[in-house]
């Protein structure tokens, strides 16, 4: 999806007006701020993409040793695992949901395993009342991987702000190249920011070791220009995503998943 030029052309011009390219700029701090608005959330922080922003939440949390994951997913949720000095441990999947079944990752859970990491596939949420049961009787974090998650509530609340840490891929709702952590708690998002800039807390001090996961404003910018439009967009996916189901349908074989309202 690709926002209309006429919304993104006076966008551009400010940041040329400004000077300011990165470094979190004021695009990006417009860009968290619109988003907590939209998502329902209120600790947003923007990164380049998903996979590092999956790194920075499992490196905030500190987690080593092994985590509980799914094998269905696109393969940067297990690499993002790896990076961040971890193992995954695969479990299987709910045939419903397609997403990692808590009964399942119960039986791969060892003294070695350090948090959960589930995939809410396609948008449909996780059991995560079953998955935080679980993680709560360990005494670990539950980190889900929201790549295809944007905008989705359930009775519970924005689906994003489920788990210790949400990880959001600005797929559909898109900054061209992007991602956001949500977090729950203020001092998260400041540490996760300071995570995705080399570690720096001050100009004299650097606590952490970071790395370069920053968004840049002309990034932002696109996903400024896009958020008004987001909704119809959607919708359009699912008036054609509701025309396959009902092309497919009756097809020997074939079983349409059930999405919920």
């Amino acid at each position: 999806v690709l926002p209309p030029l006429d919304d993104l052309l006076p966008l551009l011009d400010e940041i040329w007006q400004s000077r300011i390219l990165t470094n979190r700029g004021p695009m990006v701090e417009r860009l968290e701020a619109a988003l907590g608005a939209h998502l329902g959330v209120e600790h947003v922080s923007l990164v380049a993409n998903a996979s590092l922003g999956l790194v920075l939440a499992l490196r905030h949390l500190g987690i080593t040793g092994e985590v509980v994951t799914t094998p269905f997913s696109f393969a940067a949720s297990g690499h993002a695992i790896r990076w961040a000095g971890a193992e995954p441990v695969f479990a299987d999947i709910d045939p419903a949901t397609l997403g990692l079944d808590p009964a399942a990752a119960a039986a791969r859970i060892t003294p070695r395993t350090r948090a959960i990491l589930a995939v809410h596939c396609y948008g449909i949420p996780c059991d995560t009342a079953g998955l935080a049961a679980l993680a709560a009787a360990h005494g670990i974090p539950v980190i889900y991987d929201a790549a295809h998650a944007f905008g989705i509530t359930t009775p519970a609340g924005p689906l994003c702000a489920a788990g210790e840490l949400s990880v959001l891929s600005l797929q559909v709702f898109n900054s061209s190249e992007g991602g956001a952590v949500i977090a729950r708690a203020r001092a998260a998002k400041e540490a996760i920011d300071r995570l995705a800039n080399f570690g720096i807390l001050d100009e004299t001090s650097i606590p952490d070791t970071g790395l370069n996961g920053k968004m840049s404003e002309l990034h932002a910018a696109v996903g400024l220009a896009l958020l008004p439009h987001i909704g119809a967009a959607i919708a359009a996916r699912a008036e054609r995503a509701r025309a396959y189901d009902a092309a497919l349908r009756g097809i020997a074989g074939l079983r349409p998943l059930k999405v919920p309202a």
